[in-house]
């Protein structure tokens, strides 16, 4: 279950893992500042959707809920 959550921590980018040349230890970093970033979300999908469309505001809120996604990904949900 643990290595589950660090994937989708890697995956929207707010987790880098490397591994150390010398001990062979995987090593994890947490990004605060783009934890942070996500605070400012909710303002961008308010601001799409009066500008564009609710389907633009749909596309970018499951963006955001899955980390990243193909077009295929997209066009199917």
């Amino acid at each position: 279950m643990c290595t589950n959550c660090v994937a989708h921590l890697i995956k929207h980018n707010l987790v880098r893992a490397w591994e150390s040349e010398f001990d062979q230890v995987t090593y994890y970093d947490f990004d605060h500042k783009e934890c942070l970033l996500r605070l400012s979300i909710p303002r961008y999908l308010v601001q799409i959707n009066k500008e564009h469309s609710p389907l633009h505001m749909k596309i970018l809120e499951d963006i955001v809920i899955n980390g990243s996604l193909m077009k295929s990904e997209i066009i199917n949900s």
